[in-house]
Order: C-alpha cells, then structure tokens, then sequence
C-alpha cells in the first residue's frame, strides 16, 4: 500500500529551527536571577588539597616552634650549670695560698704562718669560702693573733688583716716566765723575763684573770717612765684567792 505524499508546507508558515541557547542565555534564569555554574569535582579536590597542605604547615610549624623552645631551654640549662660549676668547683677561682697578702705582722708572726695556716682550704672556690670563719681559724691557729680580718682577692687570693695581741706582763713559773696579753693568754714561755714587761709573782698553782692582768698593765701604764722602770725590777705579787 502506498503512502500519500506529505502537502508541502506554506513558505510563510515554515516553523524556524530553534536557535542553539548559548552559555549566556543559559547563565540567566527565567525570572532574571544568575544561575551559578555548578562546581566541579576537580575543583573540590584542589580546595581540600590546599586546606590539608595548609594544616600540615602550621602542625610542622607548631613543631618546629616546640622544638626551639625546648631547645632554648635547654641551653639555658647547659649554660646554668657549666656557669655554677665553673665558679664553684673549678680551678678558675680557686684559692692559692701563695696569693694569700698579710698585713699586721711582726716579727713573732709572718705571712707564711698565716698562708700555712689556710693551707686547708687551696683549691676551693673562694666563693664557698666563708671568710669570717677563716678569720677565727687563723686567731686559732696562731695564738699571737688576736682577730684577722680576711677579703676575697680575685681572682685567687685572700687578703688577711692582723691585729696581734700585745705582752703586757711576764708571770714566773717553775718552768720560766710566761709571757701574757691584757686578757691573761699566754703567748709564749721565756726563761728571762723581757725587760719591758712587769713580772707578777703569784701563789702556786694560782691561775691569773683577765681583770688581774688588765688591772697590772693599766696600773704600769698609768706611771711615768721612771717608776714603770722600778716597778719592772720589783716583781708584782698578786695576793691569793
């Protein structure tokens, strides 16, 4: 069976093709409003990459940041005890008694029995030294001192003032004549009494005081050179007790 041939279209009827809509027109919606391009996988992927690169920098970065405070910290410890040690136990401020300076003496005391008398303490720090009491140690070393006054002298000294105790009468014993100060210590035994010194006579085994001695040696000093010289000569008795 044969189809009928389709009648020709009227020309000014002819439907016009439509035309392509371009991206413009496809980036307009119907009531006027943009219509935004949808996102593409691709882009997603470029934005979470960035954001975990950028969190891995700052978690190095805070690393990186602990690791130089804990590395400060630690210098600062290191520097802290080798400064501790260096001025407290090593040879940089060390004592040498050779560098121990005397002043005070005489001839019945001289720098060495002072420098030997510290002796002990060579090779310590002199900031663990504690001068006050290496004072007391040098009056008690050496009866003829009566005080020293020690200062640190860097950076491996001592300088030790002296101030010496000073005869002021002999007492006679079996043994000789006891030389003493005005506090009744006796700083040696002679077997002459000094000649400028009174001699105080007192009972056997009769001990002196220190007002006794004192009150003799301010009676001599009160004389004049004449009656000091006879008093000298006549030995002074101190009755007994």
């Amino acid at each position: 069976m044969m189809r009928k041939p389709t009648p020709p279209r009227p020309r000014g009827h002819e439907a016009e093709p439509e035309p392509d809509r371009t991206d413009a027109e496809l980036s307009v919606r119907d009531d006027g409003g943009p219509v935004l391009p949808p996102r593409s996988g691709r882009h997603d992927r470029v934005v979470s990459t960035g954001l975990t690169d950028r969190l891995d920098e700052r978690r190095r970065a805070r690393r990186r940041l602990r690791r130089g405070r804990l590395l400060r910290a630690v210098a600062l410890v290191a520097a802290a005890v080798l400064l501790v040690w260096g001025a407290l136990f090593s040879p940089l401020l060390a004592l040498r008694t050779s560098d121990v300076t005397v002043t005070g003496t005489d001839d019945t005391v001289d720098a060495a029995a002072v420098q030997q008398a510290l002796s002990d303490h060579a090779g310590q720090s002199l900031l663990r030294l504690n001068v006050d009491a290496l004072g007391e140690e040098v009056a008690d070393s050496l009866v003829r001192v009566k005080s020293a006054a020690v200062t640190r002298s860097w950076p491996h000294g001592l300088a030790v003032r002296l101030t010496l105790r000073v005869p002021v009468a002999a007492r006679s014993t079996d043994g000789g004549y006891q030389v003493l100060d005005g506090e009744a210590v006796v700083l040696e035994t002679v077997e002459q009494a000094p000649a400028d010194l009174a001699v105080i006579q007192t009972q056997p085994g009769q001990e002196l005081s220190e007002a006794q001695v004192s009150a003799v040696a301010e009676v001599i000093g009160s004389l004049d050179a004449d009656v000091r010289a006879r008093w000298r000569r006549a030995p002074s008795r101190i009755p007994g007790r």
